[in-house]
């Protein structure tokens, strides 16, 4: 039985090969899966990516490409991290469920979902990634 590595491997193998490529939903399952398997033990940068990707896709509209290239932007500046909290409980979700979808819309729409359920998860965290973004100059003041 495979491991929920091995799915995202799986998965990624679909939206790599994605036809609308200048979306780049691949973006959004890495973010996805490396919040969602962020512990103790993961470094900062990994689970501050993963959330302020998530954030740019949802709240924000960003497409992967764009999420991407906001990765790059930041790359450049690692000091000040946001002080951010492991919620107290994870989302008991499998990549294998996305993979039981339909390739296709509904697919995409499906790891959309995914996406929203691991943000909505992480809400003690969505003011200190904003505020990080406003900083870094990615998003303007509201």
């Amino acid at each position: 039985m495979p491991n929920e590595e091995d799915l995202f491997h799986e998965l990624s193998f679909y939206t790599l090969a994605h036809s609308n490529q200048a979306y780049f939903i691949h973006q959004h399952i890495v973010d996805a899966f490396a919040v969602q398997h962020a512990n103790e033990s993961t470094k900062t940068i990994k689970l501050v990516y993963g959330l302020l990707g998530l954030c740019l896709y949802l709240e924000h509209g960003f497409t992967g490409k764009e999420v991407q290239n906001v990765h790059v932007f930041l790359s450049k500046d690692k000091s000040n991290w946001p002080q951010l909290l492991l919620p107290k409980s994870k989302v008991n979700f499998s990549v294998g469920e996305i993979l039981k979808v339909k390739e296709g819309k509904e697919r995409d729409a499906a790891i959309r979902k995914w996406c929203e359920t691991i943000w909505k998860n992480h809400r003690q965290n969505h003011a200190a990634i904003t505020e990080w973004l406003v900083t870094r100059k990615v998003l303007s003041p509201s």
